[in-house]
């Protein structure tokens, strides 16, 4: 139990972190940096979605501190992420809750059955999380514990290797104004929470 909850904590910790980097140009001063223990842990500040890249083009240049890690890798991404529709759903052919331009990246990227299956998880819960926020009336907590949950199957199959390797992925979702405002509503929402990782696979 100890090794389990050691592994998770490892893999919030790192996700954490990668947000907190982000964190230097919010709309808002950000949150005081909460500790964490190996079976408890508190959400960093959104990721830098500056003011300018809220009512620009996503991926315009702002010129500002806005044009942090994430936002490099928004622009980075952009000629995969080719749904640039209105709203946060876009086109889902399939109807598994990931967008079509994110599940090709995913299906291109990763061809071991098992850890793509994972990162299309992430994916699912990732959009999940943005239509949760978007809406107002769902539960964020939750939907953010389930794409934590995510977040530690993805650790435990490929390590620190697969959590960056993500990132490109939560890039992809965030390539327009809404999907960012939607993001950074989310992770407002949730500033200040607890989430305990579960016992257990976290990749069931």
């Amino acid at each position: 139990m100890r090794k389990l909850l050691l592994a998770a904590a490892i893999a919030l910790v790192a996700w954490l972190l990668f947000h907190r980097r982000d964190a230097a140009a919010t709309l808002e001063p950000a949150p005081t940096p909460v500790g964490h223990r190996t079976d408890r842990i508190a959400p960093a500040a959104a990721p830098a979605l500056s003011k300018s890249a809220l009512s620009k083009p996503a991926l315009a240049t702002t010129g500002d501190r806005g044009d942090s890690e994430l936002l490099a890798r928004v622009r980075h991404m952009a000629p995969q992420a080719t749904d640039r529709s209105p709203g946060i759903a876009g086109r889902d052919a399939d109807a598994d809750g990931v967008r079509d331009d994110v599940q090709l990246y995913i299906r291109d990227h990763w061809r071991d059955a098992p850890t793509r299956d994972a990162v299309q998880r992430y994916a699912r819960l990732q959009q999940a999380f943005l239509a949760t926020a978007a809406s107002g009336g769902g539960d964020v907590h939750r939907a953010m514990e389930s794409q934590l949950r995510s977040l530690e199957c993805l650790h435990a199959i490929g390590g620190e290797a697969l959590l960056t390797d993500s990132k490109n992925v939560l890039a992809l979702t965030l390539n327009t104004p809404d999907r960012q405002r939607a993001y950074r509503q989310g992770m407002q929402a949730i500033a200040g929470g607890l989430f305990v990782s579960a016992a257990g696979d976290p990749c069931r």
